[in-house]
């Protein structure tokens, strides 16, 4: 029941929802992206509180979900490798927030690209993108990366479970087209064999929210409506 409601019934409701509200954000109304963001973090907190609920009145430990304290070193070294790749993007911000040419550029870059017009444009928005990181980066990586391809892994070999976990999370971002579902699935296998190697759902959990979050700091430097020239991210 539970990999039905996320595996299938939050894609269709994605798909579906975001091709009713498509033409609000097209027109850029005033609230329907704040509305969406809030939406889409209610959806992800019932569906991954959820599976916690399950997880544990099935008397499982979360250490089998990957949600216990790093303590090896693969895990603390993909969290060393998250903060630096952390630092590089925040680097890489803050240089195109002085740079009005480059912001230019990658307006009319982002225009073209697939739900472009998801992307935060004010700082409210911003604010609410950056809580749907943070939301999407735990829940999603329990759903997918930690329940699911636990689920998947009492059929099959942990090599296969991964790429259909992974499958599944593409899937789950077809709104976003199929170039779009494409690479959301190649980012899960990324996150998926991150969480293997390391044996720890927090690797992939940070990667996560921090690349959620640099997207939506670049659609806001790309598009902002209330972002002083020189302010920084």
């Amino acid at each position: 029941m539970l990999v039905l409601a996320f595996a299938i019934l939050y894609p269709l409701y994605a798909y579906f929802g975001y091709r009713k509200i498509k033409h609000n954000l097209v027109a850029n109304k005033p609230g329907a992206r704040t509305r969406d963001y809030k939406e889409t973090i209610a959806w992800l907190w019932v569906l991954g509180l959820f599976a916690l609920i399950n997880w544990k009145i099935q008397d499982r430990s979360l250490l089998d979900l990957g949600m216990g304290l790093p303590s090896q070193w693969p895990a603390w070294l993909g969290l060393f490798l998250d903060t630096l790749l952390g630092f590089i993007l925040f680097s890489q911000l803050r240089k195109l927030s002085e740079d009005k040419e480059q912001r230019q550029s990658l307006c009319k870059q982002l225009s073209d690209a697939p739900v472009s017009e998801f992307l935060p444009r004010t700082r409210q928005e911003l604010k609410w993108f950056v809580l749907l990181s943070i939301s999407a980066g735990i829940c999603e990586e329990i759903l997918f990366r930690g329940f699911l391809t636990w689920y998947f892994e009492q059929f099959t070999a942990t090599a296969l479970a991964v790429v259909l976990s992974s499958i599944v999370f593409g899937a789950a971002h077809s709104y976003q087209g199929w170039q779009g579902s494409f690479r959301a699935g190649v980012m899960g296998l990324i996150l998926a064999v991150s969480y293997v190697l390391t044996g720890s759902l927090w690797v992939p959990i940070l990667l996560h929210i921090g690349v959620d979050m640099y997207s939506g700091t670049l659609g806001w430097l790309a598009f902002a409506e209330d972002r002083p020239n020189n302010a920084n991210p």
